[in-house]
């Protein structure tokens, strides 16, 4: 098995382009570690981004790691085999910083795993001054990082490519010089940085939060620094390689935010404002793609809101490339019939469209400003020219929501596969549709945050209700979440710091976040379906977006008065 793990290695790095090696006695050695599989993370451009960002100081050497994948884990688990890096296999007690970038709640779990793989003390009181200073950033803990409190020396809050900068210069003035706690303390001062050992906590007797009282100088509010001008730091493809989902394309991130806020969506609250790549700046890179790869990817939140979208795709096709986008928002397309047409002619083989709700008025009720009429004119001009396939995003235990608006899921479902049907006779083959079903999420920094979590049994009923009737179209995929997963993913997503002793429990029983929370006599329940009052402290209301708590709850508000009507 050791010859295989080795024999795989090689293999995964002989099929890369663009990996960076450098001197083992390079001054700061990181590693970063993205808490999934190999072919999930490098499908991740923040993974990228950081990775060049990092590699781009000549002192500082930054390698990968990975969560092993199912071949691979079993040997971890039974060996014991210290989990090392990719590019020189180097022991992660051995790196400097161990810096985890995290994307989703559902990957909490392999991070305690990958740092007991890698044979690092779990909790940051365990770790001694000779471990390496853990530290994580990301979108998911950007805006709630408080259930992972007690396992992470150091959190970047927010987009951290200028903040990585200022942590680097401050890491080479401390480090070595003074002991981890007096590194971290210096860490503290710089805006957008978290240190979670610095804060005392305590609760009320019902277990909402009471006070987070911070010591040694650390600031009582984190403020954000978002990137504003996307030129300075690009984001695209640094290391190509066909193990991923986009293995054949070349990705390019054209915006960051969405200027839509959507009730339900944190990007358009604590991601704002919406930023583009300047056309400049998006033509070379276009060009630097189409000499590895024939496919541009072209990747964002607003795709459709990029004011020189046709220039970039008449580019691409006037050089011999091809092109995919992320979600389209068929609101702003319907008002942009050259562009559909424009994107078309670049071989875009799916549309991607996300209507959220089956019905206007639940559409309504989360911001999506999208109609039936809208949705079915658009499809149907697309395919009246152009045979496409089709994936459709839905969310169900929506606030307010139905049986009716359950049902009008599968009738749009059934319209649009009729439009497929339709357009065949022209085609002579139909397209394929995926149609994808999530229970909602309430996320932080969003209207709902204080809005409960629909009942697991409710979710469940739901979700077997569309699967049975969709299934009976024919030539159509569908997927969920499961609402297991939902309800956990709930729980982290609007969690405080004592659910660090919830994971420890669930990553030594094998996964059982209930049983984790019998033995510890707590109540998940707490954490998802109960509604917050407006003067609750919350777990993340020490971090500032940019955002007004109070425009927040107005919204909140304005939502529920709608859903009443």
């Amino acid at each position: 098995m050791e010859y295989r793990r080795r024999q795989a290695i090689e293999a995964t790095l002989h099929g890369e382009r663009g990996t960076v090696y450098k001197a083992h006695d390079t001054k700061i050695r990181i590693a970063l570690i993205y808490p999934n599989t190999y072919y999930v993370g490098m499908s991740n451009l923040g993974v990228h981004t950081i990775y060049g960002l990092l590699n781009a100081h000549d002192d500082v050497y930054c390698e990968r790691v990975f969560f092993p994948d199912a071949n691979m884990l079993p040997y971890y688990q039974r060996t014991k085999t210290p989990l090392c890096s990719l590019e020189s296999q180097t022991a992660l007690a051995e790196f400097d910083i161990l810096a985890f970038s995290v994307s989703f709640e559902n990957d909490y779990l392999n991070i305690l795993h990958l740092l007991e793989f890698g044979r690092i003390p779990a909790t940051t009181e365990e770790r001694q001054d000779s471990y390496p200073v853990v530290m994580l950033g990301g979108a998911v803990t950007a805006i709630n990082p408080e259930p992972l409190a007690v396992f992470i020396d150091v959190f970047i809050i927010g987009e951290g490519e200028e903040i990585l900068a200022d942590v680097l210069e401050t890491y080479r003035h401390a480090a070595g010089k003074r002991s981890k706690r007096t590194l971290v303390e210096r860490l503290a001062q710089i805006p957008g940085v978290y240190v979670p050992s610095l804060y005392d906590i305590t609760y009320t007797s019902d277990g909402r939060l009471k006070h987070r009282i911070p010591r040694a100088n650390a600031p009582a509010h984190i403020k954000t620094r978002p990137l504003l001008n996307l030129d300075c730091y690009p984001a695209y493809s640094r290391i190509l390689t066909e193990q991923t989902e986009f293995g054949k394309m070349f990705l390019l991130q054209l915006n960051r935010g969405c200027g839509y806020a959507c009730r339900f969506c944190h990007t358009g609250y604590a991601h704002s404002p919406l930023r583009h790549l300047s056309l400049e700046a998006a033509l070379r890179l276009i060009r630097q793609g189409l000499q590895v790869r024939e496919r541009i990817g072209l990747v964002g939140a607003a795709i459709a809101d990029y004011p020189q979208l046709p220039e970039l795709a008449e580019a691409i096709c006037s050089q011999g490339g091809k092109l995919s986008v992320s979600s389209l928002r068929l609101s702003a397309l319907a008002k942009r019939p050259d562009l559909l047409d424009i994107l078309l002619q670049t071989d875009q083989k799916t549309i991607t469209i996300a209507p959220e709700a089956g019905t206007e008025r639940l559409r309504r009720l989360i911001s999506k400003a999208l109609t039936d009429t809208v949705l079915y004119d658009t499809l149907e001009h697309i395919l009246r020219k152009h045979l496409v396939h089709l994936k459709l995003y839905f969310l169900i235990g929506l606030p307010t929501e139905t049986d009716e608006d359950i049902e009008a899921i599968i009738h749009l479902c059934q319209q649009c596969r009729q439009l497929l049907r339709n357009a065949a006779k022209t085609h002579g083959k139909i397209g394929k549709m995926t149609v994808s079903v999530s229970p909602l999420v309430p996320k932080p920094f969003t209207p709902l945050q204080w809005h409960p979590m629909a009942p697991e049994n409710v979710l469940k009923r739901k979700l077997h209700h569309i699967k049975r009737q969709v299934s009976r179209l024919g030539n159509l995929q569908m997927s969920h979440t499961p609402a297991k997963s939902a309800i956990w993913q709930g729980i982290l997503a609007r969690g405080d710091r004592r659910l660090g002793h919830i994971l420890l429990r669930t990553a030594a029983n094998g996964g059982n976040w209930k049983r984790a929370f019998r033995e510890l006599n707590m109540r998940p329940e707490f954490y998802v379906h109960r509604p917050r009052d407006k003067e609750e402290q919350l777990p993340w209301s020490h971090l500032h977006v940019g955002l007004s708590h109070h425009r927040l709850h107005d919204e909140y508000q304005r939502m529920l008065a709608m859903g009443s009507q």
